[in-house]
């Protein structure tokens, strides 16, 4: 090992460094290997509160005396790396004050060596670290509250978005009941319509900032499925070819050739993407076409990719907002022009092609049109093809099986009703409660085999209803599955911890809900019998295809259809769909999903292109 010399400072240096040393606001101390002080200037001993004599002979140690027992192994660490390196070190400690608080602080550590390179003593700096400390706290405290606040705001933009659904389905409905009305005048009918836009605007964007406020709160949850492509892709497309046709676009979908189609993905959030693009393309394209296409491909070594592409012949997007109009609430030029849109739709496709581990892109010149391109890794389909999902709304209680008894559990009545409807037509023996206590008094009468059961109701809510039913003979055998529309705060946790067996979000679905109920029950369903089918009338010249089968139902029920519709009454309209879907289950399946969506203009729109042109 090399020998360090140290230079000699003169005496006189020597004093004048012992000085510095002595009046620096700096704690400094000297100290042997033991512990013990060799050396303390004033600053030091105000610091640690003991006298210099105290000290300095031999009595108060800083191994022993002012260091903490925790926090001893993590000094003789630092001690031996420095003896190792032959390094100053600098960590941070506690120390224990002569009054017994304790201090944080930050020690800056440097080795003496003699000029044979033995081992004198330490040099030691100590800093005060309390205030840095307090201000790492506030600064962690403004963090979370921070956190917390943006909790609170996606959490009260969730529930308020449900709550103010219903009543926003009420005017829309009521507004196209006015509009309806032959007696109306042409000024009434103008400022209806405006009232009519205006409120399915409002509509699009609760929608939408419930979803993203979902995606905020990353409550986003990656559900995989096998399915075909190319059908997800066109029954997708079928929602767009009324307000294609109305506009004399060419709406079509292209098919590669050769290449897989079934594959293992989140379906669901891919068609959402899809239906986003596919709106904004046919609503800001005024002449020309909107083309789909799809490929599966090959990606890296043993990968596949899905590249689905829409392309419209609209206005196109200017370079510099490629970028922005993928942020929230931001459009392009021609959504401000137009008016229209809530700017959430691409930030909410976006949001959804990254969390499956892809990415959404758009190529467009200004005038010229717009592709956007949707790349995912997905996984191929076994290579049998999956079996088709089950049409839910077409299956009912196999005959044998004994009746089930569902208690359904709303303080909303038409909640309820819809429920029933749902259930009843499935053979289900049901009956209703208007709060927690009504439904623990309806459970120890009626002993259900299975509980639908909202969380917020008035006197007793479902958390405390599901607890004490579970208390009672028979409590432990019914099935509780929990319903709720405030989905930000651990609701399934809570859900969960009260005793449910398993837990839905509003607004509720016809089908996720049935799903859940098989699985809980496991029923045995079967097909309902398929009604004998009506003579078709005459197919309007040059319908599309979808609309087509639409026209052939009996003109009866899609009369009843649009009545539902048109008082925006959505417990009807899916028990007439039901109806519906006996006769043809394609268009039951699709008029089905865009009633979940609460697309009631979407389906006047096909229903009105479905009448025959007047002679």
């Amino acid at each position: 090992m090399s020998k360090r010399t140290l230079k000699k400072v003169p005496d006189r240096e020597a004093d004048r460094l012992a000085e510095v040393v002595e009046n620096s606001e700096l704690p400094f101390s000297m100290t042997r290997h033991d512990g013990s002080y060799i050396m303390v200037n004033d600053a030091y001993v105000r610091l640690v509160g003991y006298s210099r004599a105290e000290l300095l002979d031999g009595g108060v140690r800083w191994s022993v005396n002012l260091t903490p027992p925790e926090w001893r192994p993590i000094q003789v660490e630092k001690l031996a790396e420095m003896e190792r390196t032959r390094r100053a070190v600098c960590f941070e400690k506690e120390y224990i004050l002569k009054d017994g608080r304790r201090l944080p602080v930050e020690i800056f550590a440097q080795p003496t060596y003699d000029a044979d390179g033995g081992f004198r003593h330490f040099c030691v700096f100590t800093t005060d670290i309390s205030d840095r400390q307090n201000s790492a706290r506030s600064m962690q405290q403004s963090v979370s509250l921070a956190e917390q606040a943006a909790r609170s705001k996606s959490e009260f933009l969730a529930v308020m978005s449900h709550e103010i659904r219903t009543p926003m389905n009420t005017i829309i409905g009521f507004t196209n009941l006015v509009l309806a009305d032959p007696e109306i005048t042409p000024r009434i009918k103008s400022r209806m319509d405006i009232i009519e836009r205006s409120s399915a605007h409002l509509l699009e964007l609760l929608n939408n900032i419930l979803e993203a406020s979902r995606i905020e709160r990353g409550r986003l949850e990656l559900r995989l499925s096998e399915f075909s492509v190319a059908e997800m892709l066109a029954d997708t497309l079928r929602m767009f070819e009324v307000q294609a046709a109305a506009k004399n676009l060419s709406l079509n979908l292209v098919k590669p050739a050769g290449q897989p189609d079934l594959i293992k993905s989140d379906q669901e959030k891919i068609r959402q993407v899809i239906i986003n693009l596919l709106s904004n393309a046919v609503k800001f394209t005024t002449q020309g076409m909107v083309r789909l296409k799809y490929t599966v491909r090959r990606g890296e070594v043993g990968k596949w990719l899905l590249e689905v592409e829409v392309e419209d012949t609209g206005p196109g997007i200017l370079t510099e907002e490629h970028t922005r109009i993928f942020e929230k609430f931001e459009q392009a030029q021609a959504g401000y022009d137009a008016q229209t849109g809530t700017g959430l739709g691409l930030s909410i496709s976006r949001q959804y092609a990254r969390f499956l581990g892809g990415e959404l892109t758009v190529r467009s010149r200004f005038g010229h049109g717009s592709v956007f391109q949707m790349l995912l890794p997905v996984a191929l389909a076994e290579k049998s093809r999956p079996a088709p999902a089950t049409d839910l709304h077409a299956w009912q209680l196999a005959p044998g099986v004994p009746p089930i008894r569902a208690l359904i559990v709303d303080d909303v009545e038409d909640n309820r009703k819809l429920l029933q409807i749902w259930l009843q037509g499935l053979g289900f023996e049901t009956r209703a409660a208007g709060d927690g206590l009504q439904a623990v008094a309806a459970f120890q009468a009626w002993q259900p085999h299975l509980i639908l059961m909202d969380v917020r109701m008035p006197d007793m809510d479902g958390h405390a209803a599901i607890r004490q039913i579970r208390t009672l003979p028979g409590g432990t055998a019914v099935k509780i599955l929990t319903v709720t529309a405030a989905t930000y705060l651990d609701d399934k946790n809570k859900a969960f911890e009260a005793g449910a067996d398993d837990f839905l979000a509003k607004p509720l679905l016809k089908t996720p809900l049935l799903k859940k109920i098989r699985e809980l029950l496991a029923a045995n369903f079967m097909a309902a019998p398929a009604a004998p089918a009506a003579p078709a009338e005459p197919k309007p010249f040059g319908m599309p295809p979808f609309l087509s089968r639409l026209a052939a139902i009996p003109p009866a029920l899609r009369m009843e259809l649009k009545t539902a519709l048109v008082i925006a009454d959505f417990t009807e309209v899916n028990k007439v769909i039901g109806h519906i879907n006996l006769l043809d289950p394609l268009v039951g399946q699709h008029l089905f999903r865009l009633a979940e969506r609460f697309q009631a203009e979407t389906l006047l729109q096909m229903l009105e292109a479905t009448h025959p042109p007047a002679s």
